[in-house]
């Protein structure tokens, strides 16, 4: 993935389940520039939608770790090795383990009118 969005590099090896996103001003998720993004190919084109159109990378799961499975482990015990094994930096953010007023929260993100 690193080859075509340039801000998001420097990896361990590890397989994460996430969403990759390009915000708007107002935080809010913009489906066709990520679209767009993904058709970039050469280093200069690749370079340019970093820098206009920045992506994000929104994980929650980490799946494979230096050749081991994690699937096997608890969800909460993954979401603990993803934040201590991908360093905290702009372009990643972690999406929290909801256990409590889950209903609530799903009707909040409904009324935002973004992709479900």
């Amino acid at each position: 993935m690193s080859e075509r969005v340039a801000e998001l590099h420097d990896f361990p090896d590890v397989v994460l389940e996430g969403e990759l996103v390009v915000l708007d001003e107002s935080g809010r998720p913009m489906f066709e520039q990520v679209r767009g993004r993904s058709m970039t190919t050469t280093r200069n084109s690749v370079m340019r939608a970093a820098a206009t159109q920045p992506a994000a990378l929104f994980a929650f799961d980490i799946l494979w770790l230096d050749g081991r499975h994690m699937r096997d482990r608890p969800l909460i015990e993954r979401k603990a090795t993803l934040q201590r094994t991908i360093p905290p930096a702009r372009r990643i953010m972690y999406l929290t383990h909801v256990e409590e007023h889950r209903r609530g929260l799903y009707e909040q993100v409904s009324q935002l009118s973004v992709q479900r």
